[in-house]
């Protein structure tokens, strides 16, 4: 009987998350594939910019998948971004109407870390549903580990496939980290 009511508490535990008020709040499913870049299949992300075709592991790149604990807001790896020029990018992953509930309201975040970008940088969050362009409001990066979270929220998809990216334009030296993309209901 203990056993039992263990497992009963330990699973509802695993489902709601305690607000800091006190109050419980159910966790929602993030709908977004390797949303932290913790597996080696990144066909799910869209690359659009300079430096490269497809997304990779980082080399001499403008921009790759980094495997440096340190760095990363989660887990091992990040997308992470630097160059020598000027540049700009989005990173993208476009979500299936299958997976989405034409009744229900959703919410998007991303952590982004970074310095150096300038002081015309343009760094935002975006959600594309139903023909409407959702944005974050623009942040600026000031330092290692100095992690900011870009949301948005109040998201309608009722027809159609959704997308969900981050744009970058940035200075010559500007350098950063991007983890733990989300997409889920509100």
């Amino acid at each position: 009987m203990k056993r039992k009511i263990g497992t009963a508490v330990l699973l509802m535990v695993s489902i709601l998350i305690i607000n800091v008020d006190g109050t419980y709040a159910k966790t929602s499913k993030n709908l977004l594939k390797n949303p932290g870049f913790e597996s080696s299949d990144f066909s799910m992300w869209k690359y659009k910019g300079t430096g490269m075709d497809k997304l990779d592991y980082y080399t001499e790149d403008p921009v790759g998948i980094w495997n440096k604990k340190d760095d990363c807001h989660s887990g091992n790896y990040t997308f992470h971004f630097w160059s020598t020029y000027k540049h700009h990018f989005k990173l993208e992953q476009t979500i299936s109407k299958k997976k989405l509930n034409k009744n229900k309201t959703y919410k998007a975040s991303v952590y982004i870390q970074g310095d150096e970008v300038g002081a015309d940088a343009e760094i935002y969050l975006y959600v594309i549903a139903d023909g409407k362009k959702y944005v974050s409001g623009m942040v600026e990066l000031d330092g290692w580990q100095d992690w900011k979270k870009l949301t948005i929220d109040n998201i309608r998809c009722k027809k159609g496939n959704v997308k969900i990216g981050i744009y970058v334009d940035h200075a010559a030296d500007g350098w950063g980290m991007i983890d733990d993309f989300y997409f889920g209901q509100e």
